[in-house]
Parts: C-alpha cells; structure tokens; sequence
C-alpha cells in the first residue's frame, strides 16, 4: 500500500471512530484483527462475487451469533492526485470516501428492512464490515429461479421496501441504488428483506443531487439529466415491482444509449402479461413508474392494495402476542417467562432511553389502530375490538384478548401503555442487541447485573421484588450477559 495512502486511511478512520462514538456501530480501534472477535468462515456470495469486496459467513466467538463479514481490500489504494479521495488500482471505481458514506450512513439507521451494521474493523490491509446475515440471497436470485412472483408476495417484498425508504427519506438519507441486486432475503423462507448498498447514499438537502449512481434499469429519466431528488427511490421501486411481477424490467434497450433514450421517454413495456396484472397493481406501477407527480413513498404506502397487507399484519402480531402469552404451562417455565419479560421491558427501556431501540412500523401501526383515541393508552375492550377486526370470527377473542392484555399489563394497572405493548411485542432475539443493553445496565462492567440495577428501569416494581423474580427463575441474586440474553431470547419472544 502507498504510505501515504495508508496515513490517509488510517487518519480518516479515526475521525470516524470520534464521530461515531456514540452510536450503535462498534468501531474498533486501529489494529484490532477481526479473527480476535469472529470466527470467520466460508464465502456467501458464490459466483456472484463483487469486484469491491468479499462477503464471508462469521460467528461471534463469545456471544455465538451468525454475521456477514465485509471485506474491502485496502493494499493496492493510492491518493489520488488532487489528494481529494483515495482509489484502489486493481478496483476501478472504488473509493475510500465511498466506503467510509456506507459505514456513516448505516450507523444511523435501525429498521427491520435495513441491513444492521454492528462492528467495524481496519487491519492493515482490510476493512471489514460485520453486517447481518441474510440467508435467503438476493431477490434477484429469487426472481432468476421463480421467473417471477405471485401478486401477494411482491406486495409483500415492496411494502417492506417502502416501509424502509419512508424511514430513511425521514431521516433525510436517499439510497440512489435500488434495485434487485440489493434486496435481499433475510431467512430462507424469503418472507423478510433486507436492503443493501449503501455506499452511493445521499444526504437529502435543498439542493438536487447531480451524480450517476446504480443500475440503469433502474435509474429515474431526471437522474440522467443531472438533477434529481430523493423522488428517485421511487421510481426503483416501481421496476422493482414490475420486474418481480412480470420477470423483466419495464424499461428495455439493445445498447445503453437507447436503454437511456427510453428511460428518458418513461414509456414502460406493456406485454400480454402486464395487461393481465389486476387494474389496482398496473395503477400501483404507474403511480411509481412516472416522470410527473411522483409521489412519496408514505403517500403510496396510503394506497389501498397495501392498507389489507396491513390488516395480515395486524393479524400476525396478534398470533404472535398469543404464543408469547400461552407461553407457560409449566411452573418452572412460568417463572422464567415472568422474568423474562421484566427482563425484556428492562432492556427495551434501556435502549429506547440511549436512543438505540427501533421499533418496526408494523407495531406501531398495530398500536395506532388499537389507540384510536390517541390516549397513549388502551384499555381490554379496545384490545377485543382491534383483535375482532383482524382474526376473524371462529376465534374466541375474548378469552385471547384478555390473556395477551394480562401479559403485557406487566406493573397491572388495567391499562397498557405504547410504552408497554412495544415492548412486549418487539421481536428481541438478536443477542448483539440483548448484549448492548446489559451493558448500558452495568455501566461499570461488573460482568453482571442485580436487582438493584435493573430496579430504574423497572419503576412501579421494587428492588426485593425483583429479588424475589430473580431467586424463583434462576435461583440466585446475579445475572451474567449469557443468562440475560438467553433468558429474553428465549422465554419473551
């Protein structure tokens, strides 16, 4: 590597480190080898390897978990000759500062149907990038084998996608490179996504973007004019949409000059197929697929062939709250399933307090529609009325309502509060999560917590109570971070 180079690196990642010291991205100092943390294992992106940068499988030595591994290579870099950026000889195309926007951008986001960053490490001739693990590959990989996918799951695949874009577009972050590429499927059922790809995001500000980033196929017509907004995201997901729907892209070209000339029309290609989709789905890709009025991604979250999506959700959650709450036939189990979930509200309240909890849209807009009033509490018979709507009537609403509500209701004042009903129904299996709250628990990293600690985050609840709780489900007065992460991995989820 270029000496100088490589003072440059090392400069900027430290400025790194002191800008993202208090976020949820560990950034490791200098020198730290990743192999110390992870046992780094085979690679996961097959045939389909990037000319940037290695994706390998990786476990967690302490805490056991599964990780992705994002490697750059770093030893060819050179500074470029206005000293403005670095480049990589042997990697046209790649830059420093390209990296460093993927790391800064993704540090800032915490959303279900966005790939979590939780590490970085700079070796001397690597940068590595602990990721999540999605194991269901790409959705284009997905399309390849299907040819294409049935109406219900590709409203499925694009509501995430717009849950997700909605997010980072309030946050004032603009993607700029949708596609099939980078959606990918977290489990291999392929029902969860995760977006990809950050590198090329944007800060969105008054003023238009003007560079080319992504796949033409589904780059906005503005985007090749030089001006352009975050509006753009929502025309990829418009051909992402149709591609999954019809197996091609809307927008065809034998050269990439003419691929352009057509985008620039914003003529989509209507064949047998397309004509036979139903009249609200062609409407849904035209609303997207448009040079004029595009909309943003909340307003066509708003459209109708997504709010029953919504209701299937409603649905799940519900499913969900019930098999957490029958979660304790047995004595024994009953008691750590009682800790757990004081754990679980602990750790939760925890995060939320530091900023460092996300919350996925579908709860909140389970909550929403249970909340009508806008109280910021509910009582049981709103819990039966949503309950009703949602899970049909052979269902014994009543009887459920009131198991889910007793559960949650966990400081038993008869109502619950968002607060409560987050926390309880929060998917919190993610042990790097659990482990990050134990942590802001034990400030003084004493290696494990009492009732004491817990007590300030469990307020209505006394510190002997706890102690009680504590000696019924595990039999003694301390938790480690391994007990505390498998007791609410296990028992409150």
């Amino acid at each position: 590597m270029d000496p100088v180079a490589q003072v440059v690196i090392q400069t900027k990642y430290t400025e790194l480190r002191q800008s993202l010291s208090s976020s949820n991205v560990t950034i490791n100092y200098p020198g730290v080898l990743v192999k110390e943390t992870y046992h780094v294992g085979h690679r996961l992106d097959g045939n389909k390897r990037s000319i940037f940068a290695q994706i390998r499988a990786a476990t967690h030595r302490q805490l056991q978990v599964r990780r992705a591994i994002k490697t750059y290579v770093l030893d060819d870099a050179v500074l470029v000759g206005d000293l403005s950026d670095i480049v990589f000889q042997r990697h046209q195309g790649m830059l420093f500062s390209s990296i460093i926007n993927e790391i800064t951008t993704l540090s800032q986001l915490r959303h279900t149907n966005i790939v979590p960053l939780y590490e970085v490490f700079l070796e001397s001739k690597y940068i590595h990038l602990v990721m999540g693990m999605c194991k269901g590959g790409e959705l284009y990989d997905f399309i390849y084998q299907e040819k294409r996918a049935t109406d219900e799951k590709a409203l499925s695949v694009v509501s995430q996608i717009l849950d997700a874009v909605q997010y980072m577009h309030s946050l004032k972050i603009c993607h700029r490179a949708l596609c099939i590429e980078n959606i990918m499927f977290v489990d291999r059922e392929h029902t969860k996504i995760n977006i990809i790809g950050f590198s090329s995001s944007g800060k969105i500000t008054d003023q238009p973007f003007t560079e080319k980033f992504g796949s033409p196929f589904y780059m906005a017509p503005e985007i090749f004019s030089g001006r352009y907004t975050e509006l753009c995201d929502i025309w990829s997901i418009g051909v992402i949409l149709y591609t999954m729907l019809l197996g091609f892209q809307p927008i065809q070209g034998e050269t990439h000059t003419e691929l352009v000339k057509n985008i620039q029309k914003g003529a989509i290609l209507k064949p047998e197929q397309f004509k036979q989709l139903p009249h609200d789905l062609k409407k849904l890709i035209k609303t997207m697929i448009t040079k004029e009025n595009r909309p943003s991604a909340i307003y066509v979250l708003e459209n109708s062939i997504f709010q029953s999506n919504y209701l299937q959700d409603q649905r799940a959650i519900f499913q969900m709250l019930l098999r957490i709450a029958q979660y304790d036939d047995e004595p024994e189990t009953e008691l750590k399933v009682r800790l757990a979930s004081k754990l679980k509200y602990a750790a939760c309240k925890v995060l939320d307090a530091n900023q460092k909890l996300y919350v996925t849209p579908h709860l909140d807009r389970a909550w929403s529609a249970m909340d009508t009033n806008r109280a910021g509490s509910i009582n049981v018979a709103q819990m039966k009325e949503s309950m009703a709507k949602c899970v049909g009537e052979n269902i014994d609403v009543d009887t459920r309502a009131q198991l889910i509500f007793s559960k949650i209701d966990i400081f038993n004042t008869g109502l619950i509060t968002h607060e409560e009903f987050i926390y309880f129904a929060k998917n919190m299996t993610d042990a790097q999560e659990i482990a990050n709250a134990f942590k802001l628990i034990d400030p003084n990293y004493s290696g494990t917590v009492n009732a004491e600690m817990l007590a300030p985050h469990l307020s209505g609840i006394s510190v002997s109570q706890i102690e009680n709780m504590l000696a019924e489900g595990v039999g003694k007065e301390t938790l480690e971070v391994e007990e505390f992460i498998n007791l609410i991995a296990k028992y409150a989820n």
